[in-house]
């Protein structure tokens, strides 16, 4: 029922950009996306920083892209009564057919493992 009402209000964005429920052929993109925003953390930190936060956003990427990584069975991962994964697809690019432009997770509670469909929080 929550996802439902999270996926009415989403989809209601309007502007050509649909917001759906992720499907199997959208996890490259989604891996993508993730990954290169893994940069714009880097680059959003302090300049005495980056350095450190680099090392770590490249190990991040290295751990949750590889074989058995948070972002390498998407799917799988993301299928369950307490969380979907949503994909923000432009329908007007026509250079592949429909664009991902966006990906977000949502999961009631904020324990990963821990199924609670009751919880009044959620994380992203």
């Amino acid at each position: 029922p929550h996802q439902h009402l999270l996926m009415s209000k989403l989809a209601s964005l309007g502007h050509g950009i649909i917001v759906r429920p992720l499907e199997e052929g959208d996890a490259d993109a989604c891996r993508r996306i993730w990954s290169e925003g893994l940069e714009q953390t880097v680059e959003s930190s302090s300049w005495f920083m980056r350095p450190l936060m680099a090392f770590a956003m490249d190990r991040l990427r290295a751990s949750a892209t590889g074989p058995d990584g948070d972002m390498t069975h998407l799917v799988a991962r993301w299928a369950g009564e307490d969380r979907q994964f949503f994909v923000a697809v432009d329908q007007g690019c026509e250079a592949k057919g429909h664009c991902i432009v966006g990906c977000v997770g949502v999961k009631l509670g904020t324990h990963e493992e821990q199924v609670d469909c009751s919880a009044r929080t959620t994380s992203i």
